[in-house]
């Protein structure tokens, strides 16, 4: 009677670790965009988070009490003891902890906890069969349950991954059905390395002074996001669909090309991003160059001369070809360039007239977007005069480089994903600000082998552009710290906190009023370690 009772109690505490372990699972699941080759990916670098320690030690010596001590009450009742320290301990350990990406409990979501549950299930009938006879081989099949959940999260995808494809299918033929029931609609497809959410966002506020718009939200560049947005928000009185385009793998801008068909395709730029999905660079340029050689011959792409990958590119389409730059001669050049701490100006000449632009948008880079919104209000017969109040009024793209006035001090927020060009950039932006200068950074991601080569680039710009500078993550900022150690720079001013909720304390000691702080790249939780 005594152990049936003490036995219920544990298999209460057991389950309340087990589902703790089990949104972890699904949370970082989530974080990896519901791929199962980037979650294993996840777990391969983080074996501590997939099998930790206290886990390993706690199971261990419940296993062992089974073979040296030979009464099962107390057998169980060890194995209790065990499993609530534990217990208080990780409820002690996240009773503070927050996470810069909480779980969102999409539909999608719910799916995976009910299959979840329905696995689960199915596991305690089979332990009720074997805790009478096979008391020990109950225990040790509990430790695996408990240790591989990890895995089991991969398994309630395969299980789950015929209807999560039905779902998807019925919300991709509405979406077509939307898009093909109103032909008049102008498309515009927007995809590169970097570029793509700040372009689009120039677009629409240059289109939407004479045409009703419609933009993919935030960054809603897959097709579920784009089907979110077409079933959701579009109407017959549209005009234009401003659509970006995301790719991380081969195959990626070719669905979404052949899903939205475009009559005008941008492409931004391409640099090295996503190579641990990609693979290589070579594979990066041919997908990204699809938004060109897939259009049809009436259509029209737009294409950024100063990036070597774009303009190097054999291109076979036979549509029409418009370029913007800076450095290298194209049809829109942005020319006398003046950068300060309130925006940019420049000019371009436009029609063997040169025209002057003010904006309150920061870097070179903003310039390139704005070029390519130019280009394209041309195109759709905007006004100089309404291009050059629109450029004038342009609004801070959230995280891009987006300016944050605070009680006595400037935030340059550029915590959006970024990669080894803009990341330069962004310092180039910094190093204007008058001032003390601090950056905020866990560095670069999902570069694959060559991430801790460009992080440790990355530490070798920083001298002369940064005064404070504060690592987010001692394992993920390594190769920035070597780069800053081999470049020269004044260690006394490097801060190292475990995460970005201990920079802005330290920032809260290390600041001075008027002083610019830069917040450059994010960290998901799944790569914060």
């Amino acid at each position: 009677m005594i152990d049936d009772i003490l036995l219920i109690i544990t298999m209460i505490v057991y389950e309340y670790i087990v589902v703790r372990f089990a949104l972890k699972g699904i949370h970082m699941f989530q974080q990896n965009r519901y791929e199962i080759t980037r979650f294993y990916q996840w777990q391969k670098s983080n074996v501590t988070k997939t099998y930790p320690l206290a886990i390993m030690i706690s199971w261990l010596l419940i296993i062992i009490s089974l073979f040296i001590i030979p009464h099962r009450e107390i057998q169980i009742f060890i194995m209790l003891t065990i499993l609530v320290i534990f217990t208080i301990n990780m409820a002690n350990k996240n009773k503070y902890k927050t996470y810069i990406k909480p779980l969102v409990y999409t539909n999608r979501v719910k799916r995976q906890l009910f299959t979840y549950g329905i696995i689960s299930v199915l596991f305690l009938i089979g332990e009720y069969f074997l805790v009478g006879n096979y008391f020990k081989i109950f225990i040790v099949l509990l430790a695996l349950f408990h240790l591989y959940q990890m895995h089991l999260i991969s398994l309630v995808s395969l299980i789950n991954n015929p209807l999560e494809t039905i779902f998807k299918n019925r919300f991709l033929r509405q979406a077509k059905t939307k898009l093909n029931n109103i032909p008049s609609l102008s498309k515009i497809g927007i995809t590169g390395s970097y570029g793509k959410t700040s372009s689009k966002n120039i677009i629409y506020e240059i289109l939407s002074k004479k045409y009703y718009c419609l933009v993919t939200p935030a960054s809603y560049n897959t097709p579920q996001g784009i089907s979110i947005t077409i079933n959701n928000n579009l109407q017959p009185i549209h005009d234009i669909f401003i659509c970006e385009m995301g790719a991380d793998k081969v195959g990626d801008i070719s669905e979404l090309f052949h899903f939205v068909e475009p009559q005008i395709g941008i492409v931004t730029s391409i640099g090295e991003q996503h190579l641990g999905t990609f693979k290589t660079q070579e594979n990066i340029i041919n997908e990204k160059m699809k938004m060109v050689e897939l259009m049809n011959e009436d259509g029209l792409v737009i294409l950024n001369k100063d990036e070597p990958y774009i303009s190097n590119y054999p291109i076979k389409s036979r549509a029409k070809q418009i370029w913007y730059g800076i450095e290298n001669e194209a049809d829109y050049q942005a020319l006398n360039i003046n950068y300060s701490k309130d925006g940019s100006n420049f000019d371009v000449l436009i029609n063997d007239e040169l025209v002057h632009f003010e904006t309150r948008l920061l870097g070179i880079h903003n310039i390139y977007n704005i070029l390519a919104g130019i280009a394209i209000g041309l195109h759709y017969h905007i006004s100089i005069k309404e291009l050059i109040i629109a450029i004038k009024q342009l609004e801070y793209t959230p995280h891009r480089l987006e300016v944050k006035k605070q009680k006595d001090y400037t935030i340059i927020d550029n915590a959006f994903n970024s990669n080894p060009v803009s990341s330069k950039k962004t310092l180039d932006v910094l190093a204007k600000m008058p001032g003390l200068r601090i950056c905020i950074t866990p560095g670069l991601i999902d570069l694959g082998t060559k991430q801790d080569y460009y992080n440790k680039e990355f530490g070798l710009y920083f001298k002369d552009r940064c005064d404070r500078i504060i690592l987010v993550g001692r394992n993920q900022t390594k190769a920035i710290y070597e780069g800053l150690v081999e470049s020269g720079y004044n260690m006394k001013y490097v801060y190292i906190v475990n995460r970005i909720f201990d920079a802005f304390n330290t920032l809260e000691r290390i600041k001075q009023p008027d002083c610019y702080v830069l917040l450059e790249n994010d960290l998901p939780d799944a790569f914060n370690n």
